[in-house]
């Protein structure tokens, strides 16, 4: 349903695609392109930008999983590059843990601070393929400290 241009979906609309998934927002170009809500199967749901057809821009998700025990379900706010998150972001998840900091490829990569919300514990530093890699502080919940330096060995470094 919307508006169409040459046999494509064109300005706003909605899109209920055979999966389950349903789209309203701006299309170009007979894809998502523009801001918009997408509504997963699944149960997830993100808000934001999107270019030729994926998630690209500044957007939030959250996602369809749920913790009876925190009564919260994970959450993303921050960039998204080609349907992954990619550049500065915030993901909260279900039970509460944080992370703040640098994301390519939806994983942990870079600069950041993981908050562990059941220990009160947190480490400030650097990841590489969403573990903790090179320099970082891990601050436990009673104020001890340690400081350490890791490295995955060479064979984890191949892409």
């Amino acid at each position: 349903e919307g508006e169409w241009q040459n046999d494509e979906r064109c300005g706003v609309g909605i899109c209920s695609f055979a999966n389950g998934d349903v789209y309203e927002g701006e299309f170009a170009g007979g894809a998502q392109d523009g801001e918009g809500i997408c509504t997963y199967k699944n149960g997830d749901v993100y808000t934001g930008m999107w270019a030729c057809g994926k998630r690209n821009g500044e957007g939030e998700c959250k996602y369809g999983d749920f913790d009876p025990a925190s009564g919260m379900r994970s959450y993303y706010r921050g960039g998204w590059k080609d349907d992954y998150r990619s550049g500065v972001g915030t993901m909260i998840a279900a039970d509460g843990d944080r992370y703040d900091g640098l994301w390519v490829c939806d994983q942990r990569q870079g600069r950041g601070v993981q908050r562990y919300c059941g220990k009160g514990d947190r480490y400030v530093g650097s990841f590489f393929k969403d573990k903790r890699h090179g320099h970082g502080t891990h601050t436990y919940s009673n104020g001890n400290k340690v400081r350490d330096s890791r490295r995955f060995s060479p064979a984890s470094h191949v892409v």
